[in-house]
């Protein structure tokens, strides 16, 4: 009879772990969503903030790690996920998103805490959405 037993992953400091890329850029279906870094959004469009992440031995996990995404509106929070994450392999990613709308016109920022240090940040603007040109025939 063979038993194996598994231990469960090392959790790493943040301090060991990396940021590799970090963007926002739209949300939407899978045709307009193309990872392409942007700073300025309209009022309809969905916010994505998308964060890489890797550490050493490549070949394990990180652990689990508190993670919170804080979205503010010039220095005022307006928002903010927290979740559990279990950092399984590496590179890994966290995604957090926003309709622009709720945070409205104006400059912004959203942070990236990892067990309560700030690990990112990043800027930028949500713009009106421009009013169609009614078609004239």
């Amino acid at each position: 009879m063979f038993m194996v037993f598994g231990a469960a992953a090392a959790k790493l400091d943040v301090s060991e772990l990396k940021k590799r890329t970090s963007l926002v850029t739209t949300g939407g279906d899978q045709d307009k969503f193309k990872r392409l870094a942007t700073t300025t959004f309209g009022l309809e469009e969905r916010i994505v903030y998308i964060t890489g992440i890797t550490w050493e031995p490549i070949d394990a996990g990180a652990g689990r790690h508190k993670i919170r995404w804080r979205w503010y509106s010039g220095d005022t929070a307006i928002s903010e996920l927290k979740q559990t994450v279990n950092f399984t392999s590496t590179p890994f990613e966290t995604i957090g998103t926003i309709p622009a709308s709720v945070l409205g016109e104006g400059d912004h920022r959203v942070e990236l805490y990892i067990d309560d240090a700030l690990f990112d940040t990043t800027r930028f603007s949500v713009v009106p959405t421009p009013t169609p040109t009614p078609k004239t025939e």
